[in-house]
């Protein structure tokens, strides 16, 4: 697989709000801004400016802590993270629990959280993490989760130089790239923070490349 990275400087409720008496099918949103021109609209939707009033809640989930990740939904199923420290994986029609673990689960330390919305593809959900208190020092992982069953596929800590390592950020996967089609079958983009400086983002794209080597 070639990858290319592009460089640049208590209890809550996470709820799903769909318009009433409207038997619209949900697009995939499979990334942050659902494609990669960050257009962040779904095809063939209805909503509207004259309709957005008559949105209704359909479903509600309780989590962990509060959700501000946008989801990802690919193939009927919302994945998104907490800031109790899960990843969850619900039915998108209904609200019922496929899975949801604890990053903490994962080798992590107890505290990580993730802020990112997750790029689903290809079986496979990616969703980088950062730390609360406890946690600083071992975070900034970027994780490779199967969709099926929420187990850990790989996972890498892209940059090791920094002592407060996080990933805001949320990353993309997609098959090619705006500019050429051909350049690459997968293309993960993780975008970084400006207080890099080029040989610190080198080292992180290679580190993320050598966790995807066979």
């Amino acid at each position: 697989m070639d990858m290319h990275l592009l460089r640049r400087k208590a209890r809550y409720s996470f709820a799903v709000l769909m318009l009433a008496a409207t038997a619209a099918t949900a697009a995939d949103w499979p990334m942050f801004g659902q494609n990669l021109a960050n257009t962040a609209s779904a095809p063939g939707s209805t909503l509207s400016a004259a309709n957005v009033s008559q949105l209704v809640p359909s479903w509600t989930v309780t989590t962990g802590g509060d959700v501000s990740a946008r989801a990802a939904v690919v193939n009927g199923v919302a994945y998104f993270p907490d800031w109790g420290g899960n990843i969850w994986a619900v039915n998108a029609s209904n609200g019922a629990v496929i899975w949801k673990r604890q990053l903490s689960e994962y080798g992590l330390d107890v505290g990580t959280v993730s802020r990112t919305s997750p790029a689903v593809a290809n079986g496979i959900v990616y969703i980088g993490t950062q730390f609360l208190a406890n946690a600083r020092k071992k975070s900034g992982w970027l994780l490779a989760i199967n969709t099926a069953k929420g187990n850990l596929a790989w996972k890498v800590r892209p940059d090791v130089s920094n002592p407060f390592p996080m990933i805001t950020a949320s990353p993309v996967v997609a098959n090619g790239i705006p500019v050429t089609d051909q350049l690459a079958e997968e293309v993960i983009s993780l975008p970084m923070h400006a207080y890099l400086d080029p040989p610190t983002q080198d080292r992180v794209i290679e580190a993320v490349r050598a966790a995807l080597k066979p």
